[in-house]
């Protein structure tokens, strides 16, 4: 019955994009803070989040990706993630010690509407955070915008904690966007030949692009 009212001509499906290079925020933000040195990209949100976020860098650059989580249950899914973000802060500077911690949110954090600049605050507060080290946040919900919207909230806080020195270095800063990290390195090289000294932020072409010589 349903072969009658089928159309027989083949057309071209113009509204239709298979496979599109577009995936969620809070990949993007893990590749943003993957080019910050000593920096550890943490998920707040379930666990299973995390693990496709890694998984899908780690298939698409063929590099281990490490990266965080809040590891959300029922509870935090109910009542809110502060008590796993605080715990989380004190499980990683005392396991992995990394200079910056830079938190991403997920659909259920976003929609739980978990406040992390005030949860930041507070762990600073309860000596969670060990002098000299940062905690940093984005806002990178996955129902709204894409990958290289997630980078781009990411880079910008990343740029909101940085304090001036009143010293000058005398360098340009570069800021890539969405790049390869190959793209990165030929930006370098560029530079380079003009004799130019830069600060490329963030550079992730020391982390994902390494040699496949087994």
């Amino acid at each position: 019955m349903l072969l009658r009212h089928t159309s027989k001509e083949i057309t071209e499906r113009k509204a239709l994009t298979i496979n599109p290079a577009k995936t969620c925020q809070p990949i993007g933000a893990m590749y943003a803070a993957l080019g910050i040195h000593g920096c550890l990209p943490h998920s707040h949100g379930s666990q299973g989040c995390c693990a496709y976020h890694r998984s899908t860098l780690t298939r698409h650059y063929k590099e281990p990706v490490s990266a965080s989580t809040s590891s959300f249950t029922e509870g935090a899914s109910v009542f809110g993630g502060q008590a796993n973000m605080l715990q989380s802060i004190t499980n990683i500077f005392s396991v992995y010690d990394p200079e910056v911690i830079a938190v991403h949110t997920t659909c259920l954090s976003e929609t739980i509407g978990d406040d992390l600049p005030q949860i930041t605050k507070k762990a600073m507060a309860e000596g969670k955070i060990p002098e000299g080290k940062h905690v940093i946040s984005a806002s990178t919900p996955s129902y709204i915008g894409s990958h290289v919207t997630g980078f781009s909230n990411m880079v910008k806080s990343m740029a909101m904690v940085a304090e001036p020195t009143g010293k000058k270095n005398h360098k340009v800063n570069i800021i890539p966007g969405w790049v390869e990290p190959a793209d990165m390195e030929e930006i370098k090289r560029m530079v380079r030949t003009i004799g130019v000294e830069i600060i490329l932020f963030p550079d992730t072409s020391g982390v994902l692009n390494g040699p496949m010589s087994g």
